[in-house]
């Protein structure tokens, strides 16, 4: 094997290695009160209007939180974009769509969702559940086993 190959592939080796910060997943806990924290600090869900809009507040957040910086904190910083990436927020009449066995979506209405020739899935009534004023807002709480949550909690996301 050429020594550049052997280099890389240690490198990578290094990198995925347990205990690496780079490859742990974000607790749910932690992304659970990342998005509790957004929510309070002025990237309201119900307010917003434009998804792009939403979305930029969410990256100002995410950027500008210091428990973000750093890469012990990468994984929850990328979990959390995503999370909101995926969300209701300034998509009027959309819903999320959570499917078992398959990833949540988004998708414009409750018929959309339910009646998906290709993996169906439970449109997700929203409602008040604090700190949330809009409650599920991503796909990010759906559940294990592809259910619409009841409470606000969020699984960890890779």
């Amino acid at each position: 094997m050429p020594r550049a190959s052997l280099l890389v592939a240690v490198l990578l080796a290094a990198s995925a290695a347990p205990g690496s910060s780079a490859a742990a997943p974000c607790a749910a806990d932690r992304l659970s009160d990342l998005r509790t924290r957004l929510e309070t600090l002025g990237c309201q869900c119900s307010l917003a209007t434009d998804p792009k809009i939403f979305f930029a507040c969410v990256k100002r957040f995410a950027n500008s939180a210091p428990d973000l910086k750093g890469a012990t904190n990468r994984a929850c910083k990328r979990a959390l974009l995503r999370a909101e990436k995926k969300s209701i927020c300034g998509r009027h009449g959309s819903v999320v769509c959570c499917r078992p066995g398959k990833p949540g979506k988004i998708t414009p209405n409750k018929m959309t969702c339910v009646d998906a020739k290709k993996h169906p899935g439970t449109a997700c009534a929203s409602f008040a559940a604090p700190p949330f004023e809009v409650f599920p807002v991503s796909v990010a709480d759906c559940t294990a086993d592809g259910s619409c949550p009841s409470v606000p909690t969020t699984t960890t996301l890779p």
